[in-house]
């Protein structure tokens, strides 16, 4: 993976991740599914930062009773706890730090996959877009970013099937025919 393409708190997850030296918070070189165990480690530290974060916001998740796919829509947020601002702060952190880590575990340099949409992002302000509850919906006619992502992952590298085989992927990585 080119380490010019990591941001400069990826890096310094990936020297963390190292020094640690267990199979769970190996470094993959290019985009790759990591063993379910470190699959599982990765899932539990986004989920308990972001949850912890959540509780530092004020925010009390009440989540229904009974679930078998637990769904955004499913969660009832209530601004009922009091809000500490530091533990917000620190929390935001963290959650960068698992997110880093969660993608070294992956072999992904996520500094040109955020380009990538931020850029998406901004073309949901065309023609079509609206807000509902507070949050922008993009166009009908708009397109997404998948197919970018792809060929970023490609780009880095990646060998998983579903990406390496999608032609969708492929277009843009042929090289341009000379007239």
């Amino acid at each position: 993976m080119n380490q010019a393409s990591k941001s400069k708190n990826q890096l310094r997850v990936q020297a963390f991740m190292l020094r640690m030296r267990s199979d769970m918070q190996g470094c993959a070189l290019s985009p790759s599914i990591p063993a379910p165990e470190t699959r599982v480690l990765r899932a539990k530290l986004l989920l308990e930062e972001t949850l912890e974060t959540i509780e530092a916001m004020g925010i009390q998740l009440d989540l229904p009773d009974a679930f078998t796919a637990l769904k955004i829509k499913d969660i009832e947020f209530k601004p009922v706890l009091p809000v500490n601002i530091v533990e917000v702060a620190d929390g935001l952190c963290d959650v960068d730090v698992v997110k880093d880590g969660a993608a070294e575990a992956f072999g992904i340099s996520l500094q040109p996959l955020l380009s990538i949409v931020h850029d998406d992002n901004d073309k949901k302000f065309l023609p079509g877009h609206k807000f509902v509850n507070g949050k922008l919906i993009k166009p009908p006619d708009h397109k997404g970013c998948t197919a970018e992502i792809g060929r970023e992952l490609l780009r880095q590298g990646c060998e998983v099937a579903d990406v390496k085989d999608n032609p969708a992927f492929q277009e843009e990585l042929k090289p341009a025919k000379w007239s």
